[in-house]
């Protein structure tokens, strides 16, 4: 009998594994065609797979299997097994489409695993050497590695033992766990943890937040500011309220700033953070506590810039629910300058100190925006301060008037 062989399509079926998938091939599919042939009993085919043993289950699952056209599906004929020649032998029903394949019984066992190095409580530096054992019934087809729930590393050859190399420096000095997590051919999985202490690592960031200061009440727009800084790059620094995550802040160097509306906060205490976040992964966080209440500036008076009067006078307010609103007017007489606010975006009070901005018109057309710091150094010691986005800024202890801040 003359056989013909050609490379079909793999076929693939439920809890069937086709074709030598397991040698590193997708699964090969043969048609036997003895065109015309006769035979007055089933013909005996005998199919090697030497080179593609399977290390994921035993030999003796490998069977053959051949297509019904009439049925359109696999039947499994089984065949015997020679684990030393490598062959698969059966008599086939029929001439058709077959393969070897192995038909992979249910499987709810999880691998057992094992982390033999290194040991618990290790001091660990720079490239570790992680060291599993892993079993099961059917074969582990992968031992997965991490550190600190992040994934590092795969290894899927088990010839050299499971292992994999994780390198350690770019982390933070102190406790850490390692995990390996096998994988048997159903997908089941096994996992094992060893705690490690890391030595000589990545150190964290560093980061603070400079404005607003601790105990300020805050209105409105507040811009949250400070500096970070870290051996590694800092990827973001993350602004939460009260530990619920608001947004990124912008950075520059080693400075920082976000701003944030606080206008619809409740009244009372709150907490914003900045998170510091490094290229390796490690963070360092800050937090300051403000609270936000209804308060009042008022004031009016004027001061000395280049022995010229600089007169002013304002009122801001901030009430929940409603937000800041006020107003702002400035003349400055050496030079002509008149300010005058269209808006009041933002409100902080700390003790007897307190700044607001918004936004103005500066000399009746020039749009601009503008921040005020007052001190109430009440009964004496009142001073003033001005800066405009234009670069006009003035300051000074107040020559006449009076300012009051109220919470």
């Amino acid at each position: 009998m003359a056989a013909q062989y050609r490379s079909a399509v793999p076929v693939y079926g439920t809890n069937i594994v086709i074709g030598i998938y397991y040698g590193g091939r997708s699964g090969q599919v043969y048609d036997l065609n003895p065109s015309g042939a006769t035979f007055s009993s089933p013909p005996v085919l005998s199919v090697s797979y030497e080179g593609y043993a399977p290390h994921e289950f035993p030999e003796e699952w490998l069977g053959i299997y051949v297509y019904d056209e009439t049925g359109r599906a696999w039947h499994w004929v089984g065949g015997i097994v020679d684990a030393v020649n490598d062959t698969v032998t059966a008599a086939l029903p029929h001439l058709s489409l077959y393969t070897v394949s192995a038909e992979l019984p249910d499987d709810e066992v999880a691998p057992v695993v094992a982390i033999s190095s290194p040991v618990p409580a290790d001091t660990v530096t720079g490239l570790v050497s992680v060291i599993a054992d892993a079993t099961d019934d059917t074969g582990v087809s992968s031992v997965t590695f991490f550190l600190d729930t992040a994934q590092v590393g795969e290894d899927a050859d088990s010839s050299d033992g499971w292992t994999y190399e994780i390198d350690t420096a770019p982390y933070v000095d102190g406790n850490h766990v390692i995990m390996a997590m096998a994988e048997d051919p159903s997908g089941n999985r096994g996992t094992a943890t060893v705690a490690v202490v890391v030595s000589g690592g990545s150190p964290p960031p560093t980061v603070s937040i400079d404005a607003p200061m601790a105990g300020t009440t805050v209105c409105g727009q507040v811009e949250v500011a400070g500096q970070c800084w870290d051996d590694e790059a800092i990827v973001a620094v993350d602004l939460l309220l009260d530990g619920d995550f608001i947004g990124n802040a912008a950075l520059a160097g080693s400075d920082w700033v976000f701003s944030w509306d606080m206008s619809q906060c409740a009244v009372g205490a709150h907490t914003i953070s900045a998170t510091a976040r490094d290229a390796v992964g490690n963070s360092a966080t800050d937090s300051v506590a403000v609270g936000v209440s209804p308060a009042r500036l008022t004031g009016g008076g004027w001061i000395l810039r280049d022995g010229q009067k600089c007169h002013f006078g304002f009122n801001a307010d901030f009430k929940p629910g409603k937000g800041c609103f006020g107003s702002l007017q400035y003349v400055d007489h050496a030079t002509g300058l008149n300010v005058k606010s269209t808006a009041i975006t933002s409100l902080s009070i700390s003790r007897a100190s307190a700044s607001f901005g918004g936004t103005c018109i500066v000399n009746g057309t020039e749009e601009a925006t503008f921040v005020v710091d007052v001190q109430d150094g009440e009964p004496a010691g009142d001073s003033f301060s001005v800066s405009l986005s234009t670069g006009h800024a003035a300051s000074g202890e107040l020559a006449g008037g009076n300012i009051r801040v109220r919470e």
